[in-house]
C-alpha cells in the first residue's frame, strides 16, 4: 500500500492494473512495449518458440501477435526472462519421488531420441534433463 492510501484505494489501483493487463493480453489495448519477432524460451516444453512479447506495467501480458506504444524488433535475438520458475510441487503429482524420477528419465530419453541430429543445442539440453533425473533418482535411493 502506498502512503496515505486507503485499503479500498489500494485494491482499486491493483484491480485497475490487472484489468488493463487482461485488456492488453486480449489485444484490446496496445501494450507499453512489444518485443517483435522474438525467439523465446518456453521453460515447460524446453523449446525455443517465435512470436511477439507484449509487456504491460512491467508484466508479460502475452505472447503471439501484438501492437504496442513502443515496438522493438528483436529478430535474431533470444529473449529469456530474468527469473525462470519452472518448478513443480512433487507432492501434487501423487507419485513417489522414485516414480517421478523414472518418468522424468523416460521423458528425457524420448526427447533425446526425437531430437534432430543437427540440433546440438536440443541434444545438450535433453542430456542435461536426463542427468538431472538420474541424480534425483540416486538421491531418492540414498534417502531410503
Amino acid at each position: 500500500m502506498k502512503p496515505h492510501e486507503t485499503t479500498a484505494q489500494c485494491v482499486e489501483r491493483k484491480l485497475g492494473r490487472k484489468l488493463r493487463l487482461i485488456r492488453v493480453a486480449r489485444g484490446e489495448e496496445p501494450a507499453d512495449i512489444v518485443f517483435k519477432n522474438a525467439t523465446y524460451l518456453n521453460v515447460f516444453s524446453n523449446d525455443f518458440c517465435h512470436g511477439d512479447i507484449a509487456v504491460s506495467d512491467g508484466l508479460i501480458a502475452g505472447i503471439g501477435s501484438y501492437h504496442g506504444s513502443k515496438e522493438v524488433d528483436v529478430s535474431g535475438s533470444f529473449v529469456c526472462p530474468a527469473l525462470i520458475d519452472a518448478r513443480i510441487h512433487l507432492e501434487s503429482s501423487l507419485v513417489s519421488p522414485a516414480e517421478f524420477a523414472r518418468a522424468a528419465q523416460e521423458m528425457a530419453k524420448r526427447r533425446l531420441e526425437q531430437a534432430e541430429e543437427d540440433d546440438a543445442y536440443a541434444k545438450t539440453s535433453y542430456y542435461a534433463d536426463l542427468e538431472r533425473a538420474k541424480l534425483y533418482a540416486d538421491t531418492d535411493k540414498r534417502m531410503k
